[in-house]
């Protein structure tokens, strides 16, 4: 098995590419402009928010651990944290700064 934690019927819905809920499809990312900009800060933002989250729990298993404890990996996931909020910047930055022209992304779908 696949490690699903409901029966055979739903691995087997999953196998088959089958969507597992009945509900609408997520709306897709706007196809350039000041629209896509938007829709990429907003990503950005849900990103840093949990990345930020996870900085302040792993802080606090820095602290509960105290200065005796191995608290390396814990100070190494927060440095990844900064990566991913560093990347995620990137990105919305670049749609910012170099935003595609509508009509061309609508040609390339």
């Amino acid at each position: 098995m696949t490690g699903h934690r409901a029966g055979h019927q739903d691995v087997r819905v999953r196998r088959a590419g089958a969507r597992p809920r009945a509900g609408p499809r997520p709306a897709k990312a706007p196809a350039g402009g000041t629209a896509r900009a938007v829709h990429e800060w907003r990503t950005a933002g849900r990103w840093v928010l949990a990345a930020v989250i996870a900085m302040g729990l792993l802080q606090g298993g820095i602290w509960y651990v105290g200065g005796d404890g191995d608290v390396d990996s814990l100070r190494m996931w927060q440095q990844r944290m900064l990566w991913l909020i560093g990347i995620n910047l990137v990105i919305a930055l670049s749609y910012t700064l170099f935003p595609k022209k509508v009509e061309a992304a609508r040609s390339r779908r």
